[in-house]
């Protein structure tokens, strides 16, 4: 993503369904790393209300774990509600969650719009969630491959000192 002369390498990360069920983390400490959490569920799918209510209620002590954004996204917006989910769900959002619906195959242009401008808002208001994912474009290919090294080991280390989370945009 391109924001004025930078740019930014942004991640996402699948935290849900299987990687959730068979990691050995806990919910809480996901929700701690990530600050922005992306939430997409479907009209044709009326366990998405509870979906969400579960993941956007606190679930930890912790006000860490609170996320700073929060977007929610409902697919299969071209297809009969026959649930009324859509309805549901703006029931229980509060006015700082972004709610998009969209057909996520068809509109996928329009989607990545959203996200885009969504994450420019992000970089201006908290430029400390995306620090350190800038990329120098003047950098040679070489360069770039050593910068991907140096992160890998980055991340090793940052296991090890939990203290030192900049660098990484978590986006669950």
């Amino acid at each position: 993503m391109v924001l004025g002369k930078k740019t930014y390498s942004v991640a996402f990360y699948d935290c849900n369904g299987d990687d959730l069920i068979n990691n050995r983390g806990t919910v809480s400490s996901y929700f701690k790393k990530a600050k922005i959490h992306l939430l997409v569920g479907s009209t044709q799918n009326p366990d998405s209300v509870e979906y969400f209510e579960g993941l956007l209620k606190n679930i930890s002590a912790d006000p860490d774990a609170t996320p700073i954004y929060r977007i929610v996204i409902l697919t299969h917006s071209d297809l009969p509600d026959d649930d009324d989910v859509e309805e549901q769900c703006k029931k229980m959002l509060t006015d700082d969650i972004n709610f998009y619906k969209c057909n996520c195959f068809r509109d996928g242009e329009s989607m990545s719009n959203h996200l885009t401008d969504f994450l420019k808002r992000v970089i201006v208001e908290h430029p400390e969630l995306v620090e350190g994912c800038a990329i120098d474009s003047k950098l040679s290919k070489s360069e770039k491959y050593d910068k991907k090294i140096d992160a890998k080991e980055d991340k090793k280390q940052q296991k090890k000192n939990k203290t030192s989370e900049s660098g990484c945009c978590y986006i669950l």
